[in-house]
């Protein structure tokens, strides 16, 4: 079988562009070389897309700068490269696109639209599903409008300006988080309890997002489980996974504790809940995937209180994909190795195209 030409799209010109890289030089790494031909496509934080090494693996501190790339709108997988100082071309043709662009430009919708006008086969969710998981309030008003459990929420914009007492008032509770609506890896996100620290939280939000969502702080374990399309209704949903802090030195679980601080959160792949618990979360996983109109992949984390009510808190359609990463750690111990993950959503994406 002929190998098929894989455009591995990364960085991104969204806060989470560092660790974009770091999920495709994983991703490079771990793909089948008898059946796919990788070529890297850089996005610096302007948005300009270059044309990598296929013999190298994504490095951040060698950010590929001689040739650009363009796609054709149309062209069923065809592309152009132009040599930026001489003016030199040359075509090159993509039979999947496989974007691991984390945040803004990459999971909401807006690289998957232009893949579509392209016409190149991508993996992950479409342009409705991806848009509608980016934003959290349209999450989280699409899944409990369907029924789905979610925690308390309301959303702003700049010209609105909520009293902590408001807050309490319509969500219940004494302490929140300020979250920007469309950003992930915990990114300009405030936990707040009183009126400075809600006036602050507000402009770091805002500082990073037009809109911006209020929760009510949930106080329980943090539950994760992988979703896989592995056919057209065939989903697997694995044993959920659980993540907690182990240091003092995080009010919750922030980008520092994330990826900076590894020693401050423990990672339990195989979470100790009981088998009813599991198949509850399970169950929701997929109700979230289907009523978003996920496809190909999806991690749907969870708050789970202490009398055994469950909360979905977000759903991500691009999840992280570094060798520490949860969600191909999940797979894998659902008996799908890394590899094989990348294969079944590449195979996955063939078919979405083709039908």
């Amino acid at each position: 079988m002929s190998k098929k030409t894989v455009a591995l799209l990364y960085g991104g010109i969204s806060p989470e562009h560092e660790v974009s890289i770091v999920s495709a030089r994983s991703v490079f790494e771990s793909i089948d070389s008898a059946r796919y031909h990788v070529i890297p496509i850089a996005i610096d934080r302007q948005g300009r897309w270059w044309l990598g090494e296929s013999t190298a693996a994504p490095d951040p501190s060698a950010f590929p700068s001689e040739y650009g790339v363009t796609l054709l709108p149309g062209g069923r997988g065809q592309a152009l490269a132009f040599h930026t100082v001489t003016g030199e071309t040359k075509e090159l043709h993509f039979d999947i696109a496989l974007p691991v662009l984390h945040g803004q430009g990459g999971e909401d919708g807006s690289i998957q639209g232009l893949l579509e006008t392209a016409r190149i086969p991508y993996v992950g969710s479409g342009v409705l599903a991806s848009a509608a998981c980016m934003d959290k309030q349209v999450t989280k008003g699409l899944l409990r409008d369907a029924g789905v459990p979610v925690t308390p929420f309301l959303s702003l914009t700049r010209t609105e300006t909520p009293q902590l007492s408001d807050l309490k008032r319509a969500l219940g509770g004494e302490t929140f988080f300020v979250k920007p609506a469309r950003l992930g890896s915990s990114i300009g996100i405030s936990k707040v309890a009183t009126e400075s620290e809600l006036a602050n939280a507000l402009a770091l939000a805002f500082d990073q997002d037009e809109k911006v969502i209020i929760e009510t702080m949930v106080v329980g374990r943090e539950i994760e489980c992988g979703v896989l399309q592995r056919g057209f209704d065939d989903l697997l949903a694995t044993w959920p996974s659980e993540i907690s802090l182990t240091s003092d030195n995080h009010a919750f679980y922030t980008y520092d504790a994330k990826y900076n601080d590894p020693g401050a959160v423990r990672l339990d792949i195989r979470a100790n809940i009981d088998a009813a618990c599991a198949e509850r979360v399970q169950y929701l996983s997929l109700r979230a995937f289907r009523v978003l109109g996920c496809e190909g992949m999806a991690r749907v984390d969870f708050f789970l209180k202490d009398n055994g009510d469950l909360l979905v808190n977000e759903v991500n359609t691009i999840p992280g994909f570094t060798s520490h990463s949860m969600y191909p750690k999940m797979i894998e111990a659902a008996g799908i190795t890394y590899t094989a993950l990348l294969d079944v959503l590449m195979q996955q994406a063939v078919a979405r195209h083709a039908q």
